[in-house]
């Protein structure tokens, strides 16, 4: 993630153009797991990601997850709660696993 962030950095032939990021574990590493102490900075991956989305004229952060609560349960002042959200209905056939395979696959 931190060469990422380098490269989004050093590169200005990419700072022109609009980012999309896609988090397919969203309820895990990319919140911050700081929130909740006041007294330290957000956490390494969400540094990065603020980082490489500030770094653009404009981002898309798309975030998947089965397990939704991290993601509707934040603080009202955080950054990272959806602006919206979409709830695909699993088929007869399928297992809560393959459906997020599917979700990922069709985007």
């Amino acid at each position: 993630m931190k060469r990422w962030r380098n490269l989004f950095a050093s590169q200005s032939s990419l700072k022109g153009y609009p980012l999309v990021i896609v988090d397919d574990e969203a309820d895990a590493a990319s919140l911050n797991t700081n929130s909740d102490k006041p007294a330290k900075d957000a956490s390494t991956i969400n540094k990065l990601l603020n980082d490489i989305k500030n770094s653009c004229c404009q981002s898309l952060f798309i975030q998947l997850t089965a397990t939704p609560q991290s993601l509707l349960l934040q603080h009202e002042e955080s950054d990272w709660q959806p602006e919206f959200i979409h709830f695909f209905e699993a088929g007869e056939n399928t297992s809560a696993a393959t459906l997020s395979f599917l979700i990922h696959q069709a985007i």
